[in-house]
C-alpha cells in the first residue's frame, strides 16, 4: 500500500561505474477480436517500465495498439519520449556517460537491436552503452547438489528440498549465457513442490549477417555484473518481503499486461490514461 501511494520501501545498494544507469523492463500483450484461443492476434500493445540502479521505480509507459509491423516504430518513439524526461526530470549531463539494461522476455531479433541503436544515435549528447538480456525458465538445464539433504519446517517431518541447490548458485555456460538458481531448498513451500528450475540470463547480441562494426561499442558485455543485477532485481517486488523468481522488471512488466488485459473489458476504460496519470505510479502492485 505504500508503494502504491507512491513511497519507497527500500532499494538496492549500489556502487555507481557510469553517471546514469537505467534498467529497462520490456514486455507487449497481443489484442485478439475475441476472447477465444486462436482467435486473431492482428494488435500489440507494448510496455515498458524503467527503473534506476539501485531499484527505485522511475516511470512506466504504454506504446499505443498498432498493427505489430509498426510495432518498432512506436516502441522508438516511446523510448526516446522517455529517456528525454528522464534525462531532464535527472537533470542529466552533457557528455554523462549512461548504460541502459534491456530486460526482455523472449529471444530477439535483428530489428530490436536496430530500435535501440537508432536511439542511441538520436541522442548523441550523452554517451550511451546498451545490453539485451533475456530472462526465462524455458531451456533444458537443471541444477542438483547432491549433497543437500532437504530440510524440515518447524513443527514438521517432512522433508522439502532434497538435491535443490541454495539459492543464488549459478553456473557460467559461455561468455554470455549464465543459469542462476532463484529458489532454493528454503525457498519451497512445501514438500510437494516440484524441483525449481534456474532461470536462464541471457546477453543477447545481433544474429546472422547483421553489419554490427559500429554496434560493437555501443554494446555492454559484463555478464558477471548483469547477472548479479538479475539476482538483486528479485528482492524488489514490493508485493512481498521474501524474494521473487524473476527481477522485479519482468515482474512489473508481467503485472501491467495482465491487468490491461482484464481493464479492456471495462466500458469507457481508456488505457491511454497510464501515460498521463498514472506514469509514475505504482498502481499494479
Amino acid at each position: 500500500m505504500y508503494a502504491k501511494l507512491g513511497g519507497t520501501p527500500w532499494v538496492l545498494p549500489s556502487q555507481r561505474s557510469v553517471d546514469r544507469e537505467i534498467i529497462i523492463g520490456i514486455g507487449h500483450s497481443w489484442l485478439r477480436k475475441n476472447q477465444y484461443m486462436g482467435a486473431e492476434q492482428n494488435r500489440v500493445v507494448g510496455i515498458t517500465t524503467f527503473m534506476s540502479g539501485d531499484g527505485q521505480y522511475l516511470l512506466g509507459d504504454k506504446v499505443k495498439d498498432v498493427a505489430f509491423e509498426n510495432y518498432f516504430d512506436e516502441l522508438l518513439k516511446s523510448l526516446k519520449q522517455s529517456i528525454v524526461r528522464l534525462s531532464s526530470d535527472q537533470g542529466w549531463v552533457n557528455g554523462n556517460t549512461v548504460r541502459l539494461i534491456f530486460h526482455i522476455f523472449k529471444p530477439i531479433k535483428n530489428t530490436e537491436f536496430d530500435v535501440v541503436s537508432q536511439l542511441v544515435r538520436d541522442i548523441p549528447q550523452y554517451n550511451i552503452k546498451f545490453a539485451f538480456v533475456t530472462i526465462g525458465n524455458t531451456h533444458p538445464h537443471i541444477l542438483f547438489d547432491k549433497n543437500q539433504p532437504g530440510i524440515t519446517k518447524y513443527g514438521s517431518s517432512e522433508i522439502k528440498g532434497q538435491y535443490v541447490p541454495a539459492r543464488g548458485c549459478n553456473v557460467i555456460l559461455d561468455e554470455r549465457t549464465c543459469i542462476v538458481q532463484m529458489l532454493g531448498a528454503s525457498e519451497l513451500k512445501t514438500s510437494k513442490q516440484a524441483m525449481s528450475r534456474p532461470v536462464l540470463i541471457t546477453i543477447r547480441v545481433p544474429q546472422g549477417s547483421y553489419n554490427s562494426d559500429d554496434l560493437n561499442n555501443l554494446l555492454f558485455y559484463d555478464l558477471s555484473y548483469i547477472t548479479q543485477q538479475i539476482f538483486s532485481f528479485t528482492y524488489l517486488s514490493w508485493r512481498s518481503f521474501l524474494p521473487g523468481e524473476e527481477p522485479a522488471t519482468m515482474k512489473y512488466s508481467n503485472l501491467i499486461s495482465k491487468l490491461l488485459g482484464k481493464m479492456r473489458n471495462v466500458p469507457n476504460w481508456d488505457a491511454d490514461t497510464l501515460n498521463y496519470g498514472l506514469k509514475r505510479k505504482k498502481w499494479f502492485l
